[in-house]
């Protein structure tokens, strides 16, 4: 089994051009968000957006649940783009030019995809992704899935969005945003955006051998992500985007952030060097770090401060894993009861 922690950078509501949320942070609403999806009529009305051009048409949750500690457990379901005909698929010892695709049947009321499993430490600010073994090779931890599906869930679904109905059939309801609300008070859609993001925690890098090879430093390298949501963030790319010769419009319209790296010479003192490592750890334990290393005379490696993913691989006991798809949440707290054991978190 591989457990991903990753670190909740944003969560709620925000205005324009601040890093705090003005409410909507997960422990306010992840008590609503379990009695709305055990208050849907079936698993197809737990979808929170529909995509016909994605890879993941739609998400949806087949459990949810709060656990005593004060964490919250979900098991969602990715849907997979499928023929009317069933699932297509290709015999991998086909001859080339010669391969035909055929297509398996499926039950009308069944949907192609594949599971994963989250649980939250609001506490801690983090989530864990859980991916058995028998996932047979796919090895994703499902988070792209996972924020897109709670973000929407908190701009369409959610008690803090005001709903007005336009159209209804027999088949649908088509309704529209047009008001933020929160604790009596109403907000302009305009004047608030909405976000959920996380980062997969990183563990201490080699920080002693930089620190004792600190006359050798010649290069600080930085990594940084900028924000498309925040303005002032998003001034700074187009700046180096009309510097480049590009424009900001040219970006694809789902991109919401940008990675730069950029490289300077450097040769701090070893008080210097310290007080940069300290000053990167402490941006870390609250999820605005950037990516920062250095290089050495004649090496070209760059040695980063946090160069070790908190991923880890755990052996699970076999009856919990007996399963092809764990389908309770039974399973995924006592999967948890075995990770919390293992697996210790940074910031």
């Amino acid at each position: 089994m591989i457990v991903y922690p990753y670190k909740i950078l944003q969560c709620g509501f925000y205005r324009r051009g601040q890093k705090r949320p003005l409410f909507g942070q997960f422990v306010e609403w992840m008590g609503d968000f379990v009695e709305w999806v055990h208050a849907r009529p079936n698993v197809q009305a737990t979808a929170t957006f529909h995509d016909e051009e994605s890879s993941v048409r739609s998400v949806y949750c087949s459990d949810a649940f709060l656990s005593g500690d004060h964490g919250c457990g979900m098991i969602l379901w990715n849907e997979l783009p499928s023929m009317k005909e069933g699932v297509p698929t290709l015999a991998m010892d086909s001859k080339v030019g010669k391969a035909a695709a055929k297509t398996e049947g499926l039950d009308e009321n069944s949907l192609p995809g594949w599971p994963s499993y989250f649980w939250f430490y609001p506490s801690h600010g983090a989530v864990v992704s859980i991916v058995p073994d028998n996932m047979l090779g796919f090895r994703s931890s499902g988070i792209a899935q996972l924020k897109r599906y709670l973000g929407a869930y908190l701009s369409k679904r959610s008690r803090y969005a005001i709903r007005r109905k336009i159209a209804e059939s027999a088949s649908s309801k088509d309704v529209e945003i047009i008001r933020w609300q929160n604790a009596g008070r109403r907000y302009r859609i305009m004047d608030l955006s909405v976000r959920f993001d996380a980062k997969e925690i990183h563990l201490p890098g080699p920080i002693e051998t930089i620190l004792e090879r600190c006359e050798e430093i010649r290069k600080l390298v930085i990594s940084s992500r900028l924000d498309f949501d925040v303005p002032n963030e998003f001034e700074l790319l187009e700046r180096v985007l009309s510097f480049i010769g590009a424009d900001s419009n040219e970006m694809a319209d789902n991109r919401r952030t940008l990675n730069f790296r950029s490289e300077m010479d450097w040769t701090p003192t070893r008080m210097e060097l310290a007080g940069t490592i300290k000053k990167w750890e402490r941006d870390v334990s609250t999820g605005n770090g950037r990516k920062i290393g250095v290089k050495f005379r004649n090496d070209q490696k760059t040695y980063w401060f946090g160069d070790a993913l908190g991923r880890q691989e755990m052996e699970l006991d076999e009856k919990i894993v007996a399963k092809v798809l764990w389908d309770h949440k039974r399973r995924v707290s006592e999967t948890m009861t075995q990770v919390k054991d293992q697996l210790h978190y940074r910031g």
